[in-house]
């Protein structure tokens, strides 16, 4: 069985790396959600009502954030398919019923902490995880915010006979990976090398 986001193959519906991937941009979207809703405020001259005076202007909102802010009722739509799907009851994480912004910011947080299940169990992950991707990818643009790195596995260099094991991110835009915790580095030469030492490594385990 293959990734549905990546074609990786893997025992669920989504790999490891699009699990976590996909929990950690549905970990970030409550911090962006709010940050959208001041963005985007611009003047409109309007025509002075006497000779000589001042122009005044009126706040005419960019529809683009307004259109991402509303963007993010595909949450709730997903909350909803999964309760029905799972058979759990719905869960709100302490958020109220009575707004919109409750009812998103509650199926945020309920859908992150169903992400191993989602990953395993659910036959809609793959199209869950690309909507969740595509959202978090246009509140990224208009907030002008980097992408998540890239996930690359677990850094295989060993050290006086030590496996280093720490997880290898490559930054969006960068071509050399750089082991935050031993400094090892695996530029695009060796990345089919790194695969095989992975999959040593998957074997071993």
């Amino acid at each position: 069985m293959n990734c549905e986001m990546c074609d990786e193959p893997t025992a669920g519906y989504l790999c490891p790396a699009c699990e976590l991937d996909t929990a950690d941009r549905l970990e970030r979207l409550p911090e962006m959600f709010d940050d959208v809703a001041g963005l985007g405020v611009r003047g409109r001259a309007l025509e002075a009502t006497r000779r000589g005076s001042r122009p005044a202007f009126s706040p005419t909102p960019d529809l683009t954030p307004m259109a991402i802010r509303w963007g993010f009722n595909i949450l709730p739509s997903w909350h909803r398919v999964l309760a029905e799907d799972s058979g759990w009851p719905m869960q709100h994480t302490g958020f109220g019923l009575g707004s919109e912004d409750e009812r998103i910011l509650g199926a945020c947080i309920a859908l992150r902490a169903s992400a191993a299940w989602i990953a395993a169990e659910w036959p809609a992950a793959g199209a869950f995880a690309e909507e969740v991707r595509d959202l978090f990818d246009d509140v990224r643009q208009v907030l002008r915010l980097p992408d998540l790195p890239r996930r690359m596995g677990p850094c295989p260099a060993k050290h006086d006979g030590v496996l280093c094991g720490a997880p290898l991110r490559l930054p969006r835009g960068q071509q050399v990976i750089r082991c935050a915790w031993c400094e090892a580095t695996y530029p695009p030469g060796v990345w089919s090398a790194l695969r095989l030492a992975q999959r040593d490594l998957g074997k071993a385990s």
